[in-house]
């Protein structure tokens, strides 16, 4: 089966969340809410996009944009954004990363397409190009105090990056798959991005991560969470 499948199969309820089809819970959102400050959760993330910022001037460009400080930003690590226009009203929340030969805006499909219309509409002769990269096979939600342990037990190694807005490239039962860290919640937080082009399906990773101990866990768990950080 599908990773699609698979959770589907396991979901009590699906809505639209942020421009796709997700899981809004499993059956009991106190103990997905528990696993999620106390343990360790995995939510399904099929909103989530990547656009990449190449060229010798995407620094100073999305500096310029952004709300963020770009140009502090080193290779391997992120922090978050937000895209605004004239009058200070939000347009895209943003999690960047210095990718060393590029940034990846990581944003959700509900905005992904006025985040790129915004950025090219000042465009005009810098040298940057923006990219959407085509949709991951997976985007799998890893959080809790539990997470990084979890993930140390899967990868078969410890992980080189902290909880709070980093970037590393792993090998999970040899799937390549990139590992987003973000910051924003009072847990950590970790994205698994999964290429389109993995050779194995991401059912696999979800079922993995199930049997070291990982809750599955909707959008009403994780809105709790949001709103409490």
């Amino acid at each position: 089966m599908t990773l699609d499948a698979v959770v589907r199969a396991e979901a009590r309820t699906l809505a639209d969340y942020d421009g796709a089809v997700a899981a809004v819970d499993f059956g009991d959102v106190a103990a997905e809410h528990r696993a999620l400050t106390q343990g360790a959760a995995i939510a399904w993330l099929p909103q989530r996009r990547i656009v990449r910022a190449e060229g010798s001037e995407r620094v100073p460009f999305l500096h310029g944009q952004l709300s963020s400080d770009v140009k502090s930003l080193a290779p391997g690590r992120g922090q978050a954004s937000l895209l605004l226009n004239a009058q200070g009203r939000v347009e895209g929340i943003l999690a960047l990363y210095d990718a060393g030969e590029a940034l990846e805006i990581a944003c959700d499909a509900g905005s992904v397409g006025a985040v790129r219309a915004r950025l090219e509409r000042f465009l005009i002769a810098d040298d940057v190009e923006l990219e959407t990269e085509a949709d991951p096979a997976a985007c799998i939600g890893v959080a809790g105090p539990r997470a990084r342990e979890l993930l140390a037990a899967i990868c078969g190694a410890p992980l080189s990056l902290g909880h709070e807005w980093a970037r590393a490239e792993v090998e999970i039962d040899g799937v390549p798959t990139r590992v987003l860290a973000r910051g924003e919640l009072r847990v950590p937080f970790y994205e698994l991005v999964v290429a389109a082009s993995a050779s194995r399906d991401p059912a696999d990773l979800w079922l993995s991560l199930r049997s070291a101990g990982a809750v599955p866990a909707g959008t009403a768990a994780y809105e709790i969470l949001r709103v409490e950080s």
